[in-house]
């Protein structure tokens, strides 16, 4: 399967977007819960006995800690926003990641960006916001590559490893030299992955298919 490592630029910013978001929604939540359980605390240990009190205040501290890794993010699953609606699906998940298809965009979050709800996994976004930011990374993306997409360009391989250089580009046709002759890949096999301009195959499928075309 081709795709764009964990980690790279365009996830980095989605979530770092949502992580903002996420920030903010949890405060508030546990803030209103704060309120209510110092309510009930004092009232438990006013009617019921300091005992009481202590083991309720116990119990609520332990469950707001499970409440932050509570999030069951598994393929199929329905990712919901605060406000309780669809933000899309989880095609996958792997890595520590989970691939969420909204319908227009696929983008990999963190799983450590999932909070629970009663409906199912859920993120500090919309749907709406969600894909604005989805767009706007695409497009940064888009334009970063094409100013690293030049004659002379060092490619490595999704794995890190030195491919070759770029011949030449003719529009989405683009040429690379390797150890073994040039091989020409479309843009759409190429990305930016912290600042290395890589692209998405190996090393290995790119050489072994280009000794097949040699004897063919």
């Amino acid at each position: 399967v081709l795709s764009l490592p964990a980690g790279n630029k365009r996830m980095q910013e989605i979530a770092a977007a949502i992580q903002e978001g996420a920030a903010a929604y949890l405060n508030r939540q546990y803030t209103t819960i704060a309120i209510v359980g110092a309510v009930i605390f004092v009232l438990a240990c006013v009617f019921l006995g300091w005992q009481v009190g202590i083991g309720f205040l116990i119990g609520a501290t332990l469950s707001g800690a499970a409440f932050a890794q509570a999030a069951n993010v598994k393929a199929g699953a329905t990712v919901y926003d605060p406000q309780g609606g669809t933000v899309g699906t989880v095609d996958k998940v792997e890595g520590g990641n989970a691939v969420v298809n909204t319908g227009t965009h696929s983008v990999a979050l963190p799983l450590d960006k999932f909070a629970t709800s009663d409906k199912g996994p859920l993120i500090s976004v919309t749907k709406q916001q969600l894909d604005e930011l989805a767009a706007q990374a695409d497009s940064e993306a888009s334009a970063g590559l094409d100013k690293a997409l030049v004659a002379g360009a060092t490619v490595v391989d999704n794995a890190g490893v030195a491919l070759g250089t770029i011949d030449k580009v003719d529009g989405d046709n683009v040429v690379l030299k390797t150890e073994k002759g040039p091989v020409s890949l479309t843009r759409k096999y190429f990305a930016l992955n912290n600042g290395a301009l890589t692209a998405l195959v190996t090393k290995d499928q790119v050489l072994s298919a280009l000794s097949a075309a040699q004897k063919s």
